[in-house]
């Protein structure tokens, strides 16, 4: 059995016959943020210093000693945002060969639908449209508008809209450049949107909290309570991703 931080938080609250929903309502916490600290995961807590407050409390109900068990809680706790922004960073490190590579594939695209849209036009058929034939099918009564409304899709940039309606969540957003756009807790309620021209990356601490619309798509939920996620976007639609 795990001797982690969590692990005994867990196994002291099963000793006890207590279950999560009552421990958690004695330390007036959500029944998520406890779920997640015996998981080790401390995304919820909001920082160390909750974290700390949280175990202490729990440590309180289930009959474990806080001081003994907190000696253990600096490197985990004071690693969790370290670990994700390092992450941030790292992506980063690589944006100009990404950069290159997606206007490469936004031309070789845009070249693609302007010779199928000229074709049409002409009356001929090309011999292999694969390129251009996943946005063109897609509405058969009006091929020009769909063509030209790709277009504009594939150079019109990138927007991201992270709305909390259910749960408060970490957030940190990076642009194609690298630069951080965001970093901290998005709280329950609020709505944040973002934009650039080649590409986004986020890192959701909480994934189950938050619903996600992406270059005018509803994505909903990308993922459960406590789960920690990573996306990069780019323009176009991020279904066919």
């Amino acid at each position: 059995m795990s001797n982690s931080i969590g692990a005994r938080l867990a196994a002291a609250r099963i000793e006890k016959s207590l279950s999560v929903n009552e421990v958690a309502q004695q330390v007036r916490i959500r029944n998520s943020v406890l779920q997640g600290i015996e998981r080790d995961d401390y995304s919820l807590c909001g920082g160390e210093v909750y974290a700390r407050g949280h175990i202490r409390n729990i440590c309180s109900v289930v009959g474990l000693n806080a001081d003994e068990l907190l000696k253990e809680l600096v490197p985990e706790a004071t690693d969790l945002k370290s670990n994700i922004e390092s992450i941030v960073e790292n992506k980063s490190r690589d944006t100009d060969k990404q950069r290159r590579f997606l206007m490469v594939a936004a031309g070789v695209a845009v070249i693609a639908l302007t010779s199928f849209a000229l074709l049409r036009n002409s009356g001929q058929t090309p011999s292999q449209p694969l390129a251009s034939k996943s946005v063109v099918e897609s509405s058969s009564a009006q091929p020009s508008i769909e063509s030209s409304q790709a277009v504009a899709t594939l150079t019109s940039g990138v927007s991201v809209k992270v709305n909390s309606d259910k749960a408060s969540t970490w957030l940190a957003v990076t642009n194609a450049a690298g630069t951080q756009l965001f970093s901290g807790i998005l709280p329950k309620g609020q709505i944040k949107t973002f934009t650039d021209e080649m590409r986004l990356h986020l890192v959701i601490g909480n994934a189950g909290g938050v619903t996600l619309t992406v270059n005018g798509k509803d994505l909903g939920r990308p993922g459960e309570l406590g789960r920690v996620l990573h996306f990069d976007f780019v323009p176009g639609d991020p279904t066919k991703a």
